[in-house]
């Protein structure tokens, strides 16, 4: 507690001075408590560090600019002008060892996206994805457990899903039929470099709600950072998170996090829910559940008339 109430004396007073140089830099320095990511901290550090190192990556040698087929050589003479003009020192001992480890990703990061196409799903890669599954797929991500009706689309078979008549106003999967359709995802997206559908390491069978809302993004920050209100015909202005943060912390995610719960995605669907129910659905107070484990459960799932035009975007106060 001593920790979090030094950080918010520093931090409160730093809100209205982030124009100024100096209290920035002292600002910059500061270490963010535990407490203030709560339990999912892991997940807040790891995700701002793929983005400060991809920044710093970009920033070195633009690689979008390579030809599709420029010579390792030539990335790695432009990766070296680049760490020169960055400012490192090439005497340095550990220069070279940082210049070939940068040089060798940049080259991969060029050889993984440029001049391909996208590979065609078969119905041989289809099946061993379901034979993957023995029998009972179900979305990566969330653990939504496809029915008849999706296996048989899937496959190519003419059938009609049926959309569900309550939906969970949190994150209002159901309301298209895309959203319970079978689709073939990339892990690592394919525009950023990710093996296509011959790798079966990198694909996986997911919900079209998920495949839809986790896009290209890997980062928990990729996603829009406004938090979302829904219009709850009992509770008024609700908070609800934006869809990928929930995505992202349910594909990590093996269980429910509730303490001696055994439900697991690979017997039953997931949710995320709020950790402190009278909080915003920041990434700082989500946790993931099964649906035993919901607060305020009779609240959570509402008829399908009532999510026309009810939700809306509000800012965070900074």
């Amino acid at each position: 507690m001593e920790n979090l109430f030094s950080y918010i004396e520093k931090i409160i007073p730093g809100i209205n001075d982030a124009w100024d140089r100096e209290k920035i830099s002292d600002l910059a320095i500061l270490n963010t408590p535990e407490a203030v990511l709560s339990k999912n901290s892991f997940l807040l550090n790891a995700d701002m560090k793929f983005i400060w190192f991809s920044w710093f990556i970009e920033s070195i040698y633009d690689y979008h600019k390579a030809s599709d087929d420029i010579s390792y050589p030539e990335v790695v003479s432009s990766v070296r002008r680049g760490l020169l003009k960055t400012g490192f020192n090439e005497s340095d001992q550990k220069f070279n060892e940082v210049w070939k480890s940068i040089s060798r990703l940049t080259y991969k990061l060029i050889s993984k996206s440029s001049g391909r196409s996208r590979e065609h799903l078969t119905r041989s890669t289809k099946y061993d994805l379901i034979e993957r599954s023995k029998g009972a797929p179900y979305c990566w991500i969330c653990g939504h457990r496809f029915s008849n009706e999706s296996i048989d689309k899937f496959s190519n078979i003419d059938a009609e899903i049926k959309l569900p008549e309550l939906i969970d106003y949190f994150l209002q999967k159901g309301l298209k039929e895309r959203d319970l359709k079978i689709e073939v995802e990339h892990k690592m997206p394919f525009i950023s470099g990710g093996g296509d559908l011959s790798d079966l390491d990198n694909i996986e069978l997911c919900c079209g709600f998920c495949n839809r809302y986790k896009w290209k993004f890997i980062s928990i920050y990729d996603a829009n950072r406004s938090l979302k209100t829904f219009i709850h015909p009992r509770t008024g202005n609700t908070s609800i998170p934006q869809p990928y943060w929930a995505i992202r912390m349910l594909a990590l995610a093996e269980g429910c996090s509730e303490p001696n719960c055994t439900a697991k995605k690979e017997k039953t669907a997931l949710f995320v829910d709020l950790i402190n129910d009278i909080g915003s659905a920041t990434p700082t107070n989500l946790k993931v559940v099964c649906k035993k484990h919901l607060k305020n459960r009779g609240d959570r799932f509402l008829g399908r008339e009532h999510f026309e035009n009810r939700n809306t975007n509000r800012n965070s106060f900074i």
